[in-house]
C-alpha cells in the first residue's frame, strides 16, 4: 500500500517493510562506493519482502479454499427435504446456491482481501526490485573493479565517470 510520497508500507500480520523507492533506487555520484555497497542490501532486503509477501498470498489462497470447501460442506450436510440452510436462512438446495454461498462469508472475504492487499504489495516490491536491480547493473559500470587488502580495504580505488 502506499502511504506518502516515496513510501511504500507493507504491513500484514506482524510483518512491517518501511522504506524510501526513491533512495533505493537514485544513484548518488558523490558516493558512489557507497551506492554499491548499499545496492546488494537493498535487493537482499526486497526479495525478503517479496517472499513474506508470496507466503502470504499462498497462506490466504489456501486459507480460502478450505474456508470454501468447509462452508460448501456444511451446506451439503445440512440439507432436509431439498432445503438447507445458508447463513441462517432457509433455501432451496441447488448446485448454484451451494457455489455462491461462500462469498456472503465474512472470513472468507476477510482472506480474499488479505490475499488482495499482499498481491499489490508484491506488485510495489517487484516493481522497486527492478528499479534496484537496474541500478545494481548502471553501478557494475561506473565502478573500476576495486583490489581489497587482507582487511578487507580498498587498497586501489579509480573514479571513472
Amino acid at each position: 500500500m502506499l502511504e506518502g510520497k516515496n513510501e511504500p508500507i507493507m504491513n500484514f500480520d506482524g510483518f512491517d517493510a518501511y522504506f524510501d523507492a526513491e533512495a533505493m533506487t537514485s544513484i548518488n555520484l558523490g558516493d558512489i562506493v557507497g551506492e554499491a555497497a548499499n545496492v546488494s542490501r537493498d535487493l537482499a532486503k526486497i526479495g525478503y519482502w517479496r517472499g513474506l509477501c508470496s507466503a502470504e498470498i499462498e497462506e490466504c489462497t489456501i486459507r480460502a479454499s478450505i474456508r470454501e470447501a468447509h462452508i460448501k460442506h456444511e451446506i451439503r450436510n445440512s440439507v432436509v427435504n431439498g432445503m438447507c440452510t445458508v447463513n441462517g436462512s432457509a433455501i432451496k438446495y441447488s448446485e448454484k446456491a451451494i457455489e455462491n454461498a461462500h462469498k456472503n462469508d465474512a472470513e472468507w472475504m476477510s482472506l480474499v482481501d488479505r490475499m488482495l492487499k499482499a498481491k499489490g504489495d508484491w506488485s510495489n516490491l517487484d516493481a522497486i526490485y527492478w528499479g534496484v536491480h537496474s541500478k545494481d547493473k548502471k553501478l557494475d559500470k561506473f565502478l573500476p573493479k576495486l583490489n581489497m587488502d587482507e582487511n578487507g580495504n580498498v587498497v586501489e580505488y579509480r573514479n571513472n565517470y
